[in-house]
């Protein structure tokens, strides 16, 4: 092996775990943003609950002035 081919070789495996690590990390990023997502659903079903009857009593006292 030549002079030349190693360091066609060691600059392939360079790329190579370049590419992997950055499809790794979109993988991460991924699952993350569907954490946030889950969490924010969380929260709006719950203030919708919490709140839902509150806020339909107020728009029923909305519609008896109207």
């Amino acid at each position: 092996m030549g002079r030349g081919e190693v360091t066609k070789f060691v600059a392939f495996l360079q790329s190579y775990i370049a590419t992997r690590e950055r499809h790794e990390d979109r993988g991460a990023t991924m699952v993350e943003y569907s954490l946030l997502v889950a969490f924010i659903a969380l929260v709006v079903m719950l203030g919708a609950t919490l709140l839902g009857t509150q806020l339909s009593s107020l728009f029923s006292s909305f519609g008896t002035v109207l």
